[in-house]
């Protein structure tokens, strides 16, 4: 149902797309799957456009949902229908390409052999070797 996505506009400035969850506390909110939207200018014979875009709003983390701090809300609003489509479009392609990421890098690291206790100890001893090399004085004459 679209009719439940919102647009929150933050104290930072940033403007996200996200699904609201109902909480006990009244010092937070939990957001599920926010996208900060993006404004692009962009100029097309003369004419000065905005396009709009989404990226995601936590990146490096593989959580879907956060707490945000009421204090740091401006306004919570339902965000028009095109924008909540396009909020839609773009978490299932998210998610889709999340899914083909995960899939791809764990059958990668299926075909990857860990290394042997012996081979670390080597790798260890060369690296200590080095290191040794580079604390002890140059015998190079300038």
């Amino acid at each position: 149902m679209i009719d439940k996505h919102r647009l929150l506009k933050l104290t930072s400035g940033e403007e996200i797309v996200c699904d609201i969850t109902a909480n006990e506390e009244k010092n937070y909110i939990k957001v599920i799957n926010p996208l900060k939207l993006v404004s692009i200018p962009s100029e097309k014979r003369g004419i000065l456009e905005e396009r709009i875009s989404f990226c995601k709003w936590v990146h490096f983390c593989e959580d879907e949902s956060f707490k945000i701090d009421v204090s740091k809300i401006l306004v919570i609003t339902k965000p028009e229908k095109g924008l909540s489509q396009f909020y839609e479009y773009c978490l299932n392609k998210l998610n889709k390409y999340n899914t083909e990421f995960k899939n791809r890098d764990e059958d990668f690291l299926e075909d990857v052999e860990e290394p042997t206790d012996q081979e670390l100890d080597d790798i260890e001893d060369e690296l200590v070797e080095k290191f040794r090399s580079l604390l002890s004085p140059s015998k190079l004459l300038h």
